[in-house]
């Protein structure tokens, strides 16, 4: 068969699920495809509509639509050019208005450019009661020169739309309509959705056409719960009117949403507006947090940070705002308004730990006489106030205040008493400086707002969890793990902790903890009082103890480190026998290259000679916690050095004598420490610092993921995030149930799968908890394989490895006929413990979860080299546990 010119016989056609539409990249079509309800696909079995061959096809649709689904759904679009006449039709459009409140399901968008409609370029729209449409992934799109909007959701009711989902996308230059009443020219936007992120995507230049007395935003959502705005770069939106061209917006009707992890710069209203005209509590319990706004508020005197109207327990926290001077306008860093409309109060807002810095005399923070009339629960704690060069400024109603002390008097920047809040340098790096990334996957590069290592703000904002139970997230704008020292930072790059450096150049000081080799009953052990948070432990098992060492033990760990030739080292180790016991307290030691004072060979790895360490000095002595000890025996008693054959490398294996010790420290001192012990022999409590190390390391980090931080470039196939009010912050991974038999095995090459990007040190024993549950609490439901992708055991073979068919599942219900209900912690054992797993190098690693049976949800993902090694996080069935 011959294919067709044109798109009419297409059209004439009742499609099936499974069908398919291929047209020839670099062909041009004229007209537009349209379908109904008899052409319903299945997301099983989607109807596809796509390019063949190299490049794209085109669609050009004059004065209709490009691509128009009415009153069905089980569709998937992708790699096609569409474009408009500018008259009022839209580029790709799906529409239900079915009654009964029917979702339609399954509709994924990707690798379209759309532009040139009068109306939207991708439009999801219902308007019948609470039908809609669910399960819907809009990626790779760009949509851009059409006059209403770049990209839509719209409903007659709130929260209609189910898993809406907008991630790597582009909308610019969107125009608006001259004369509308409403608003028009917004780069992308949720109405009426029910669960749904927009994030790693571009809003730009959009609305300058529009009039109306409502203005257009670059990304924003209404009449809609539950949605997540993050990592995203909103910049250069405008207005033809007096109101908004904001950068982002949760505005009415908007309820347990978040805006995180965005720049908003340049845009002619706020960076960040939260908005509420209705006399109602509707726009409840949203959070902004870790944001970065750089000179917004170009027209219309707008703020930064815009809070307008009724807004009900809202979190504002650790943002950070830049703002200079407009060419029009008095711009702020914060507002709090109603435009003195006498019942628009707001009701538990708490503005915490920003950066506000100002320059050219422009007000930091103003809080209108309107609002201050009826605000209640009204809190701005521990931020910092910065006006660069001019006169520090806050309006407080009907008062300007000149310093942050006088302001207090209000009752703000207090807590419990005392007083919080700065009005300091920030010392960012480069302030306003912050330019145009067009890129979203490019923010965390934006070194401009991080703090500069001297900054006061550091370790100096407030604990939000701890004092006020807010949930602030996991991560800082740069991916930072919150916090990375003893505090918390303000604004919104958390930086790194302090430095700690001391010893000589020459002393080789190493933490147990960071063994290259750990063998039989040796194990890491966390432990507050152990250099670095752990130690190197052998439990007492009452074993008798070893007349001599080994040349092939079974128990025993090793470091590296590198030392000179001929240079004497004085061998000093700290170790603690369990319950202060003398027949717990000694180990044998050897080295790779050791040698005496001769240069003969000497306690050298893979023979029986060794030096012993006897932490109780003499016979009777005693021991009590913690105690320094070197290889010499009696008070007072230095043992013989140690000399190595050659400069370079070397290996101390440490091997078991007496079962019931732990190690946190070895040191090989040739000078500092050549005559004295680095500290007490009993109840010691010294860490000798990691000579020119900078940071001091820490013990391998228990790995805990939340699937509200999964980025979308880690999801595939049938795989979405999902709200969910008993998940970790409210949302899982999910994997619709869909009736999909059990795949066998683990594929070297799925198509349904979610990457996750960790942490680890090589050698060090981990093992995988995922929190899961099963959709209708049904075995059939309940299970996924995992795969790493640097993953081996303990003998150092590769395991389970990405790219191959090899994989251990995870199943929810543990054993054969067990109950299933709610959420539940499950290793890879069945019935029993699974195996731990290895790193065959320390860096990044990645945990793969592959599709097994459909159906589940995942919230929790914990890899623990110590806390959760041989526990579970939490219970098998009706958990409640989430891991902090």
């Amino acid at each position: 068969a011959s294919p067709w010119l044109t798109l009419a016989p297409v059209n004439a056609l009742a499609l099936v699920p499974g069908d398919r539409v291929l047209l020839r990249a670099g062909d041009t079509f004229f007209g537009g495809l349209s379908f109904d309800a008899e052409d319903a696909g299945s997301p099983a079995a989607p109807i596809v509509i796509t390019s063949y061959g190299a490049g794209r096809a085109a669609i050009y649709a004059g004065s209709g639509d490009g691509i128009s689904v009415y009153n069905a759904a089980g569709y998937e679009i992708s790699n096609l050019d569409l474009t408009g006449a500018g008259a009022w039709a839209s580029g790709i459009v799906f529409y239900n208005d079915l009654s009964g409140g029917v979702k339609l399901g399954y509709i994924r968008i990707d690798g379209v450019d759309v532009s040139g409609f009068g109306r939207d370029g991708i439009e999801i729209g219902a308007w019948s009661g609470s039908s809609g449409f669910r399960d819907v992934r809009i990626t790779n799109a760009s949509a851009h020169g059409n006059a209403r909007t770049g990209i839509i959701f719209y409903a007659q009711q709130p929260n209609t739309h189910e898993s809406a989902y907008v991630g790597f996308s582009r909308a610019f230059d969107n125009t608006g309509v001259i004369g509308a009443t409403s608003n028009t020219g917004s780069g992308m936007v949720f109405g009426g959705v029910n669960g749904g992120a927009i994030e790693r995507s571009v809003a730009h230049g959009n609305g300058r056409l529009c009039t109306a007395p409502e203005g257009p935003v670059g990304i924003w959502a209404y009449d809609s719960t539950a949605v997540v705005i993050q990592h995203n770069e909103s910049y250069g939106n405008l207005t033809g009117g007096p109101a908004d061209g904001d950068g982002f917006d949760l505005d009415q009707n908007v309820s347990s949403s978040v805006l995180q992890y965005n720049y908003s710069h340049d845009n002619a209203g706020a960076g960040y507006l939260l908005a509420q005209g209705p006399l109602d509590d509707n726009h409840r319990g949203n959070t902004v947090r870790y944001n970065i706004s750089q000179n917004d508020g170009r027209a219309n005197s707008y703020a930064a940070i815009e809070i307008w109207g009724r807004i009900v327990s809202a979190e504002v926290d650790g943002n950070t705002v830049y703002l200079s001077p407009a060419a029009s306008g008095t711009p702020r860093a914060v507002r709090i308004g109603n435009a003195s409309i006498g019942d628009r109060f707001v009701s538990g807002l708490h503005l915490r730990n920003n950066i506000l810095e100002t320059t050219g005399g422009l007000p930091i923070v103003e809080v209108t006489t309107g609002q201050l009339a009826g605000a209640g629960d009204l809190l701005i704690q521990g931020n910092d106030y910065w006006s660069a060069g001019a006169t520090w400024s806050v309006l407080w109603g009907g008062t300007a205040y000149s310093s942050l002390a006088a302001w207090r008097a209000t009752a703000q920047e207090t807590a419990a008493g005392a007083a919080t809040g700065f009005a300091v340098d920030p010392l960012l790096n480069a302030a306003g400086d912050g330019g145009t990334l067009d890129d979203a996957a490019k923010l965390e590069t934006l070194g401009a707002y991080k703090l500069q290592s001297s900054s006061s703000l550091i370790d100096r904002g407030l604990n939000l969890a701890a004092s006020f139970g807010v949930n602030i997230g996991t991560i800082d704008f740069f991916g930072a793990t919150l916090p990375q020292a003893a505090g918390y930072d303000v604004g919104a790059n958390e930086a790194s902790g302090p430095v700690v450096t001391g010893g000589g150049s020459d002393e080789i000081v190493l933490y147990a903890f960071t063994a290259t080799a750990i063998a039989g009953t040796w194990t890491r052990i966390p432990d507050a009082t152990a250099a670095g948070g752990a130690r190197i432990g052998n439990p007492d098992a009452g074993a008798a103890k070893l007349t001599g060492a080994l040349a092939n033990p079974a128990n025993y760990f090793e470091l590296a480190f590198d030392a000179e030739a001929g240079r004497p080292y004085r061998l000093w180790v700290r170790g603690r026998a369990d319950g202060d016991y003398w027949g717990n307290d000694s180990v044998f030691v050897q080295f790779s290259g050791s040698v005496d004072a001769a240069g003969s060979p000497a306690w050298r790895i893979g023979s029986t000679s060794s030096t012993v360490v006897n932490l109780e000095d003499c016979s009777g002595c005693g021991v009590s916690g913690w105690g320094w000890q070197d290889n010499g025996y009696g008070a007072g008693v230095l043992g013989p050095v140690v000399y190595f054959a050659a400069s370079g490398r070397q290996t101390i294996r440490i091997q078991t004598r007496e079962d019931g010790f732990s190690i946190d420290q070895v040191l090989l001192s040739p000078a500092t420490y050549l005559a004295r012990p680095p500290g007490a022999l009993k109840n010691d409590t010294t860490i000798v610092p990691l000579p020119g190390a900078g940071t001091t390391p820490s013990a391998p980090s228990e790995v805990i993921v939340y699937a509200s931080t999964v980025p979308a470039s880690g999801i595939h196939g049938g795989w979405m995030l999902v709200p969910d009010s008993t998940a970790a912050n409210g949302i899982a991974l999910g994997n619709a149930d869909l009736g999909a038999p059990k795949i066998a095995a683990p594929l070297a090459s799925p198509s349904s799968y979610v990457d996750v990007a960790f942490e680890a040190q090589a050698g060090v024993a981990y093992h995988v908890w995922l929190r899961m549950r099963a959709q209708g609490d049904s075995f059939a439901n309940d299970s996924v394989y995992v795969q790493l992708s640097g993953g081996v055991d303990q003998s150092g073979q590769p395991l389970d490895r990405l790219g191959t068919a090899a994989g251990e599942a995870v199943v929810l219900q543990d054993s054969t006929g067990a109950p299933l209900a709610g959420w539940g912690w499950n290793d890879t054992g069945w019935a029993s413990l699974g195996a731990s797993i290895y790193f065959a190098e320390t860096g990044t690693q990645t945990l793969r979860i592959q599709q097994r049976e459909d159906g589940i949800l995942i919230d929790q993902i914990v890899i623990s080299p110590s806390r959760y090694l041989t526990t579970s996080p939490g219970a098998l069935t009706n958990d409640q546990t989430i891991v902090k």
